[in-house]
């Protein structure tokens, strides 16, 4: 049965991209400019984009996870959008989907509003900023050795303003109920909280500097990194919300273009958590060791930043 499907999911997808249009085409000031897939993120084709990140990934509670979503473009809309984006894991033989829309609140394309329902799981500890899924990444080696996920439906509305090319920023108001998938409790106050609401709304602030493609002699990062800083609150009480709390997140990354295809790459992550917060939504070390009783079943393919000797789950911190 996996197989079948397998097998039609790629003919499918595959006879998409064969009659899909040229990269998409970005209209401003006078010119047309050509934005790539990836590096976008997105595949145009007719009223829709694609989001690559939905299409297939890998992970040690799903397996293989294949999907599909992305977004309506300008060619439907040019005030609104809709997209989301449905998946199926083929280990644990469950759906995730979300579906949402945006509406553009000026002229430009610099403020949009969203809304969208998330029914989907995530990683323990992730310490993912908002505007960290602007940035798209084609390989996320990790995401294959990630075994730790709980269950959460959410509800989102977020407020995104673009104020150039180097500085955009995002807040968000978000309720989700958290259920477990391992044998996970949290115990606070004399409460065991196996399944938890939260309500929170969070404030997210990205700069980078250079954004053209650098030469082949020239330094890529304009002198100063890109840097990323985020503020979350948690309101107890708020909408069945079960705990108060309060999380801050930076992140500075630094990217120099060498020559001859060398590179060289400087990443800084910083974050704390203050208040009642179950393991769930503490944070890790990027581990990216897995926790196998063979040694020959320990090696994976290492992640682009990650602390390659930690192994899933064996560390966890307010800070």
């Amino acid at each position: 049965m996996n197989k079948h499907f397998i097998l039609f999911y790629f003919l499918f997808f595959t006879s998409i991209l064969g009659y899909s249009q040229d990269p998409k085409q970005k209209e401003e000031q006078g010119f047309i400019e050509k934005v790539n897939p990836l590096e976008s993120g997105f595949y145009p084709i007719w009223v829709f984009d694609i989001d690559l990140r939905s299409v297939i990934k890998y992970n040690g509670h799903e397996g293989l996870r294949v999907g599909i979503g992305g977004i309506t473009n300008d060619k439907l809309l040019k005030k609104y959008k809709f997209g989301g984006y449905f998946a199926y894991g083929l280990n644990d033989h469950e759906s995730k989907y979300s579906i949402g829309a945006s509406i553009r609140l000026n002229k430009s394309d610099k403020v949009w509003l969203d809304l969208y329902y998330t029914d989907d799981i995530r990683e323990f500890g992730d310490c993912t900023l908002l505007t960290d899924k602007l940035v798209f990444s084609i390989i996320e080696p990790r995401l294959l050795n990630i075994t730790q996920f709980y269950k959460h439906i959410s509800w989102r509305s977020s407020l995104n303003y673009k104020f150039n090319n180097k500085l955009i920023s995002e807040v968000q108001v978000a309720k989700r109920n958290i259920s477990q998938i391992d044998n996970y409790q949290y115990v606070n106050n004399g409460i065991t909280y196996e399944e938890y609401t939260l309500s929170e709304a969070s404030l997210s602030i990205r700069y980078g500097v250079n954004n053209k493609k650098p030469s082949s002699v020239e330094y890529y990062g304009g002198g100063i990194p890109s840097v990323s800083l985020q503020v979350t609150q948690g309101f107890k009480n708020v909408f069945g919300s079960d705990f108060s709390y309060t999380k801050f997140g930076i992140k500075a990354d630094y990217f120099i273009k060498r020559e001859k295809l060398s590179s060289t790459n400087f990443l800084l992550i910083s974050s704390l958590a203050l208040g009642d917060l179950p393991l769930t939504h503490l944070f890790h070390s990027s581990p990216n060791s897995p926790t196998k009783n063979a040694i020959l079943k320990r090696f994976s393919v290492a992640g682009r930043s990650s602390f390659e000797t930690m192994y899933f789950g064996e560390f966890f911190s307010d800070k």
